[in-house]
């Protein structure tokens, strides 16, 4: 059972994944070849700056230069799954392949033939649209118009208020701030509040400008999250420069992913272990540690859950509040630190 609960989290963690299309098995009708052409692709979005990720520029292009061992880390193609699959896509006249010499060794440079690459994505796109379309119109039951030994019966009331239900958070919500729904019949005085706090976070913070015009284009628009808020507030308590919350930042990506719980600990567990062994390159751990911690607070959440929804099908009281003192910490964690 620990075991397969370990492999639970695991999986649930692991960010050892290929962000891998089906439409491109469709575009090239092989897997290996669509998988190949999957990671090309990869290579040629930009980051998350918005930059290109490529570097190599011969003959007036940009190619993706790469060992076959680089291709196996990153998507476990042997010598001959690679040779394979670029055979088919040099066929299919997506991409093209030279030998040029990187770091004074010969290797395969690759480079995507766009427009011929967007023509075959726009025709497939277009005949996958055309079979659903036809599956859809096949599928469509016939309306029988007379049925005289059924009588109508009224449309079942919809449930439009599901408060259990939303597609986004409290972070994401346009119309939620600070964990309230904005009234928009005074919006006007919730805008100047808006205005009043951002110029009080604009002079609390004066010492972090880099890090809040990087929230604001992250969000963009003028104002932060609670979230990246409360990060600058830990920053400062804990006295971290600008640079090194920065480049913290830069590792996190996007912030409000996380729970404010999660960062606090972390700020936390940054303090004890600095002091005790030291950490060799702090933004990375930082980010490490910030995605185990969130990861752990939102399955003993999911317990938790679980418990109290089972304690009530079964009629079981709560133990939390008979005596809320005696299990508010049972492993001493919020002491531990």
């Amino acid at each position: 059972m620990d075991n397969f609960r370990n492999f639970i989290y695991w999986e649930a963690a692991s960010r050892d994944t290929i962000d891998f299309k089906k439409t491109y098995v469709d575009m090239t009708g092989d897997l290996l070849a669509g998988l190949l052409l999957s990671q090309i692709i990869y290579w040629y979005l930009p980051n998350k700056s918005g930059d290109s990720k490529l570097r190599v520029k011969k003959e007036g292009h940009y190619w993706i230069a790469k060992s076959h061992d680089e291709w196996y880390e990153e998507i476990r193609f042997s010598r001959r799954n690679f040779d394979t699959a670029i055979k088919k896509l040099v066929q299919l006249n997506l991409i093209q392949k030279q030998i040029f010499r990187f770091s004074g060794t010969p290797t395969i440079h690759i480079r995507l033939i766009e427009e011929n690459f967007f023509e075959l994505w726009t025709s497939t796109i277009e005949k996958a649209k055309s079979k659903d379309y036809q599956k859809d119109q096949e599928a469509a039951p016939t309306l029988d118009l007379y049925e005289p030994h059924k009588s109508e019966e009224a449309a079942p009331a919809m449930d439009l208020y599901e408060p259990h239900k939303s597609i986004c958070t409290n972070r994401t919500n346009p119309f939620v701030r600070n964990e309230q729904i904005i009234n928009i019949e005074n919006y006007k005085e919730d805008f100047k509040e808006i205005k009043e706090e951002d110029e009080y976070i604009m002079a609390s913070f004066s010492s972090y400008k880099k890090i809040l015009n990087f929230f604001k284009k992250q969000n963009n628009e003028n104002h932060i999250t609670i979230i990246q808020q409360h990060f600058l507030e830990k920053l400062k308590s804990y006295k971290i420069d600008e640079n090194m919350g920065y480049r913290i930042l830069e590792e996190i990506g996007d912030l409000n992913q996380y729970s404010i719980d999660a960062i606090n600990n972390v700020f936390k567990k940054s303090m004890v272990r600095v002091r005790s062994q030291g950490i060799i390159h702090l933004p990375r751990w930082f980010t490490t540690t910030l995605k185990n911690e969130d990861f752990q607070l939102q399955q003993s959440e999911i317990e938790r859950r679980e418990i109290e929804d089972t304690n009530r099908k079964y009629g079981i009281g709560s133990i939390n509040r008979k005596n809320p003192a005696k299990l508010a910490d049972p492993a001493g964690l919020q002491n531990k630190f």
